[in-house]
């Protein structure tokens, strides 16, 4: 797991216990998303966990195992930022996830809570959570207006940016995931298709040669299918994780692309160049800093935008809006 503090600051990274490795494996299973509208049984259930999760709260317990585990680690990694900048100097973050089916935001929140930290909410994000594509995205510089202390001014300039579309990779020792999305803000998280695999980590290469060019052509084409989503050619390649820069990956990658752009053969490797601008471990952790550092200089509310009173119309002197003539309607 990766901690980023602003931009401009290095980023810090802990190791996961097996206990949190084997969550993110349950996790990432359809199976684990859980259901509570189907049947009324489902219903009961849910509002039965609902009341084991408050009195586990008020008894300074985990509310969840799962909260437990996931709190565990933010410790952690409380402790390392602390040892690295003195004390007091962690009170609130800003958690970025992958897109894990069973995974909540009440999860995450809760063991946010039981670490001793506040969430900073990123009011502008489009979506439930912050998703590590929308972090890297903003890493980039790509997807963030430049006033952003000046709603009026930061949302003309979100209107007028260009639609990227993008291919987002991660590759570590652990598991390979791929996710195509079209953005336009940095403040977008949801993804048009993704593929998440943790038999395809790094630390999974077969030893036999004919079982590793499996391993490598498994790879290759779920970045081909994932990519293969984009209506018009790729214009943005985001590369996490931390083997991203192993070679071998890298040469799938090329692979890869080659079968998406094709009619660009040449230009191919500085597109994968681009993606390697930032290291892959910290994108996401630099993305996240920043959202943060914007959220708390920027809060929600604080202005309303200009714009609003010219669509309310004038007021007339009794105080009620003059929508003006019929013919104006």
């Amino acid at each position: 797991m990766v901690f980023g503090l602003t931009k401009d600051t290095k980023c810090m990274t802990v190791e996961a216990n097996q206990e949190y490795k084997d969550l993110m494996l349950y996790l990432s299973d359809l199976s684990s998303k859980k259901s509570c509208t189907k049947t009324t049984w489902q219903v009961w259930h849910c509002h039965y966990l609902s009341i084991l999760r408050r009195m586990n709260k008020l008894r300074g317990l985990p509310s969840t195992k799962t909260v437990g585990t996931l709190a565990t680690l933010i410790i952690q990694l409380s402790l390392t930022i602390e040892n690295q900048l003195g004390p007091g100097s962690k009170r609130a973050a800003l958690p970025t996830t992958p897109p894990l089916p069973g995974l909540t935001t009440e999860d995450v929140e809760d063991a946010m809570e039981f670490a001793g930290l506040s969430t900073i909410a990123t009011h502008k994000h489009i979506g439930i959570d912050v998703w590590e594509t929308s972090a890297a995205f903003a890493a980039t510089g790509q997807g963030l207006c430049k006033n952003y202390t000046n709603c009026d001014a930061c949302e003309q300039e979100e209107a007028d940016m260009p639609f990227e579309r993008v291919l987002a990779v991660s590759f570590s020792r652990r598991a390979f995931s791929a996710a195509y999305t079209s953005m336009q803000s940095a403040y977008m998280s949801w993804h048009n298709k993704d593929v998440l695999s943790f038999s395809l980590g790094l630390e999974n290469l077969p030893q036999n040669k004919e079982e590793q060019v499996a391993f490598w052509g498994k790879i290759r084409d779920g970045i081909v299918d994932v990519g293969r989503v984009s209506p018009r050619p790729l214009t943005r390649l985001l590369l996490l994780g931390d083997e991203a820069h192993d070679a071998r990956f890298l040469e799938v990658m090329r692979d890869a692309l080659g079968v998406l752009i094709p009619e660009f053969p040449g230009s191919r490797f500085g597109f994968l160049e681009t993606g390697m601008f930032l290291d892959p471990l910290y994108v996401t952790a630099r993305g996240a800093a920043e959202f943060a550092k914007r959220a708390q200089e920027a809060p929600a509310s604080c202005r309303e935008p200009s714009r609003c009173q010219e669509l309310r119309g004038p007021v007339s002197g009794s105080g009620q809006k003059s929508w003006g003539s019929n013919e104006e309607l």
